[in-house]
């Protein structure tokens, strides 16, 4: 009997920061302070959305380009790339037009059952650190 080992290396994508990042992130956590429903949802959206990402066992590398001299602003999760909105020097037009654009990424490249609900046990006033 021959017994062969058997290794199960799991490799998640890694999510590069930038400034555009960090600025939707900032304005994140301000939702989840705010306390608002509507605040509470878009940081909620933008955290499973985030995980999700962090999750994908198919993709290496997550990252927004938004000073890009040749493209316009863009996302990428892999190959698959994803242009933002209107980009302006409003922080937080920056950080709605990157939320929008990691939400509209990750419902057209991951199923719904792909994206966990784990905002629902997170206290989001703090989760969003761990990409600071």
């Amino acid at each position: 009997m021959n017994i062969s080992p058997s290794i199960n290396l799991s490799f998640n994508a890694k999510i590069i920061p930038c400034r555009a990042l960090d600025t939707t992130l900032e304005y994140a956590q301000h939702d989840a302070l705010s306390g608002t429903k509507e605040g509470l949802q878009r940081a909620s959206e933008l955290y499973n959305n985030l995980r999700a990402i962090e999750n994908d066992t198919k993709s290496e590398i997550f990252f927004i380009d938004t000073e890009s001299v040749r493209f316009h602003p863009y996302l990428r999760l892999d190959g698959c790339i994803k242009l933002l909105g209107p980009i302006s020097s409003s922080g937080k037009m920056i950080a709605k037009s990157v939320r929008n654009g990691i939400n509209k990424l990750v419902n057209e490249t991951h199923l719904k059952d792909q994206i966990k609900d784990e905002a629902k046990n997170t206290d989001l006033t703090k989760a969003f650190m761990r990409w600071l």
